[in-house]
């Protein structure tokens, strides 16, 4: 018994040391950093989506990948209180005081964000912004899941089943999918 746990303690070292010998050296930093490419231009960090992609002339939008959420971050903030960040599309469960606008119209359904956050009912698509160029529809183009926008201290991140987006000053913000919503 003292002769296999010997030997398998001898051969648990060579493996070691052939593997130690053999690893490439894992923490050498290469001189010419990897940053992805997002339509011609070097993404600032990774997961960090290039602002002057989804710009339009009176902010940045853009659309979830199954373009079922789109959102705009506004140069001008929009009602009362003032909210510069927000999401519209079909969201449910309808809160309660929401539920005769959405359920009249689901894509009236709005989550923003200034100050704080809040629920909207609109009539048109404040934050779907206008046509881009390159874009299918209005509101913009595709913010890929895990890639995020910042502008104006707000920054929004595309997540598989929707949007978070909040001010980074005070935290507050909002999460939206199309089966579920939150403010915080």
């Amino acid at each position: 018994m003292r002769i296999s746990a010997a030997i398998f303690a001898s051969m648990s070292a060579a493996a070691l040391s052939l593997t130690a010998c053999s690893s490439p050296d894992l923490g050498a930093e290469s001189s010419e950093p990897v940053r992805p490419v997002v339509a011609g231009h070097p993404v600032p960090h990774p997961g960090m989506a290039d602002e002057r992609e989804y710009r339009a002339d009176d902010g940045y939008y853009f659309r979830t990948a199954d373009r079922a959420i789109a959102c705009g971050l506004l140069d001008e903030p929009f009602g009362q209180p003032r909210r510069s960040v927000g999401c519209q599309g079909v969201t449910g469960p309808a809160p309660r005081e929401m539920q005769a606008c959405w359920s009249s119209d689901p894509s009236a359904a709005v989550l923003a964000v200034g100050d704080s956050p809040g629920y909207l009912c609109v009539n048109r698509g404040f934050f779907d912004g206008p046509p881009m160029a390159g874009a299918q529809a209005s509101g913009g183009p595709v913010l890929p899941v895990g890639s995020s926008l910042s502008v104006y201290g707000f920054t929004c991140l595309a997540q598989p089943a929707g949007v978070t987006c909040r001010n980074e000053a005070n935290g507050h913000g909002f999460e939206i999918a199309p089966d579920h919503h939150r403010l915080f």
